[in-house]
C-alpha cells in the first residue's frame, strides 16, 4: 500500500472558536469557586461517614469520588492553562508551570506526584497553541485523561513526518478516538503500529526519490 492510498484517518473534532471566551453566567466565578472549596472538605468527611451508607450508596459514591479523580486533573491544566497566559505562573517565584503546580499541590495538603505534575504541565503548555486545539478541547470537555493527551501530543510529533497526507490534527483526533479505556498506553501501542506500517514505507520512497537522484562517475586518476 502507497502512502498515498494510505487508510484515511477519522475525521478531526470541530475546532473551538477562536480565543472566545463566553462565560456560563456574569460573576458566576466566584461562586462556583465557594461551591468546590466547599465540595473539598466534605471529601475529608467521607472516610467518617462511608459506613453509614447502603451498598447502592457506596456504589453511587464510588462512581461520584472516580469521576472527580479523574475530572479534578483536566481541570487543573485548564485552569492552569489560564494561570500561564494571564502572567500569574510567570509572576511567581516558581521556575516553571511544573513547579508551580507543584507548590499549589502541597500547600492544599494533598500530595502529588512528579509525573503527574509534569503532566499537567506539559497539556497546559501544548493547549495553548493552536496546532493542539483538539487536545484542549477534549481535556476541557472531560472525554480526554491528561495522561493520555500528553501521550497524544508526544506521540504525534512521530506519526505526522511518516503519513504526510495527514495533518497534525488530524493524527490527534485518531487518538482520541480511541477506547478512552485504553489510555496512554492504547496511544502508545497505536504509535508503533502506525510506524511499523508506514515508517519502513516512508523510508523506501525517500530511496526511491534518492537513487533517481544518483549518479556515479568513473575517473582514471594519475598513478600515485
Amino acid at each position: 500500500m502507497s502512502l498515498d492510498s494510505a487508510v484515511p484517518l477519522p475525521e478531526c473534532p470541530e475546532l473551538p472558536a477562536e480565543a472566545v471566551r463566553v462565560p456560563v453566567e456574569p460573576g458566576r466565578g466566584p461562586a462556583v469557586l465557594d461551591r468546590v472549596r466547599e465540595l473539598a472538605a466534605l471529601l475529608d468527611e467521607v472516610p467518617e461517614v462511608v459506613h453509614q451508607l447502603g451498598d447502592g450508596q457506596v456504589e453511587s459514591l464510588t462512581q461520584v469520588l472516580l469521576r472527580l479523580h479523574g475530572r479534578s486533573a483536566q481541570v487543573a491544566a485548564v485552569v492552569t492553562a489560564d494561570a500561564v497566559d494571564r502572567g500569574t505562573v510567570a509572576s511567581s517565584t516558581a521556575a516553571n508551570t511544573t513547579q508551580w503546580v507543584c507548590r499549589h499541590a502541597e500547600a492544599s495538603g494533598v500530595p502529588i506526584e512528579p509525573a503527574e505534575a509534569k503532566s499537567i504541565a506539559v497539556v497546559t503548555e501544548a493547549c495553548r497553541e493552536r496546532k493542539n486545539a483538539v487536545i484542549a478541547a477534549a481535556v476541557a470537555r472531560g472525554p480526554c485523561t491528561v495522561s493520555t493527551a500528553r501521550a497524544a501530543l508526544t506521540n504525534a510529533d512521530k506519526v505526522t513526518p511518516v503519513i504526510p497526507t495527514a495533518g497534525r490534527s488530524e493524527v490527534l483526533a485518531w487518538f482520541l478516538q480511541l477506547d478512552p479505556a485504553l489510555g496512554a498506553r492504547g496511544v502508545q501501542a497505536l504509535t508503533r503500529k502506525i510506524l511499523a506500517t508506514y515508517a519502513t514505507e516512508a523510508l523506501s520512497v525517500q530511496d526511491a526519490k534518492l537513487e533517481q537522484v544518483e549518479t556515479l562517475t568513473w575517473a582514471r586518476l594519475p598513478p600515485g
